[in-house]
């Protein structure tokens, strides 16, 4: 596992929606997950360590991105929200924006690629 992934107090926590598209994506996978992969792997290569939920393990809680955005000892300068329709739909989401916002960690909003997007048109 890449060493940014398990660091505990990551400076940047993304909150995405799969969002998986019709006839293109199998479910709980989809362009959210994707673009989120994309710039998590992009920022780890200038050495800024990042938290999201494909860091959680299968059976850990999801709620445990909460307190990397505000929990004790919490580094997180920013939570980086990618935009998509499946976005206003996911009340986890919607509660990572929310646990942010009341700690004064201003989202920055990223528009995630068209749900037209192509398979392989990467993000």
């Amino acid at each position: 596992m890449i060493e940014s992934f398990t660091n505990p107090f990551p400076s940047v926590v993304f909150s995405y929606a799969t969002g998986n598209r019709q006839d293109m994506d199998e479910v709980g996978f989809g362009p959210g997950m994707i673009y989120t992969e994309f710039l998590a792997r992009k920022l780890h290569e200038t050495g800024i360590k990042t938290f999201s939920g494909l860091h959680v393990d299968a059976g850990e809680n999801w709620e445990v991105i909460l307190s990397k955005i505000s929990g004790r000892g919490s580094q997180c300068k920013v939570l980086v929200v990618i935009l998509n329709p499946a976005l206003y739909l996911s009340k986890p989401c919607l509660k990572e924006i929310y646990t942010a916002l009341c700690c004064k960690k201003i989202p920055s909003c990223l528009r995630g690629p068209s749900q037209k997007m192509r398979k392989t048109g990467g993000p």
